[in-house]
């Protein structure tokens, strides 16, 4: 509830006006998807741009749904869609589509933190054919830092420098356990928090909301 879906929602209407894309594919969660639509973009949009709203329903969406001139047209699609062959082909339609001039946006990245996951597999080949990315989360990192690594690398290879995830795990990750091969600790924090800070926004509970003490 900190405002993640209107910075998006914002920044995509700010990227439209300027001529820079005519599409936003979102790809998030069961259910959340459709309140994107539903809900967040009603709320948020900017009220001089136009737009269509179009919901993955799991079948072939047809082409002029797909773009629509002097519109900015949303797609929202499920997490799990685009690890199947039908949702893969859908998202890759859309942004040939818009010729690439799209926003691809992942609500809640935290889900495609492990790259060996066939989901994360499919959204690296979705990155590569859109013009600008967006990832949004509450959790970046849930268990240690190396779940940032795929996050950061669907944004741009080039903010960790690290293009294996062996190498970044050698610089920030401190092994321990069997055979050395657990993540026991973590190193270098600061050095990369500064890497990701010019291309990333936090904000924090105890900054938006005035809220009592938990009990």
């Amino acid at each position: 509830g900190l405002g993640k879906s209107a910075i998006l929602i914002a920044n995509a209407g700010m990227l439209f006006n300027a001529g820079k894309i005519s599409g936003v594919l979102v790809i998030a969660p069961k259910g959340v998807h459709r309140q994107w639509l539903e809900s967040e973009l009603p709320a948020h949009i900017d009220v001089r741009v136009k737009y269509k709203a179009l919901l993955w329903r799991g079948k072939k969406v047809d082409a002029a749904e797909m773009l629509v001139p002097s519109e900015l047209v949303f797609f929202s699609m499920n997490t799990d869609a685009i690890r199947t062959a039908l949702g893969q082909s859908a998202a890759l339609d859309f942004i040939a589509a818009h010729r690439g001039q799209v926003m691809l946006v992942i609500d809640e990245s935290h889900n495609f933190k492990s790259a060996g996951a066939h989901r994360t597999q499919a959204l690296m080949q979705l990155r590569l054919a859109a013009a600008y990315r967006r990832i949004a989360t509450g959790t970046p990192i849930a268990k240690n830092i190396i779940d940032a690594w795929t996050q950061f690398m669907f944004l741009e290879p080039k903010i960790l420098g690290h293009r294996y995830m062996t190498s970044f795990r050698a610089r920030y990750c401190i092994m321990g356990g069997w055979e050395g091969k657990q993540i026991v600790g973590q190193k270098n924090t600061e050095e990369f928090y500064q890497l990701i800070a010019p291309h990333s926004f936090r904000l924090t509970k105890d900054e938006a909301l005035d809220l009592p003490p938990k009990l």
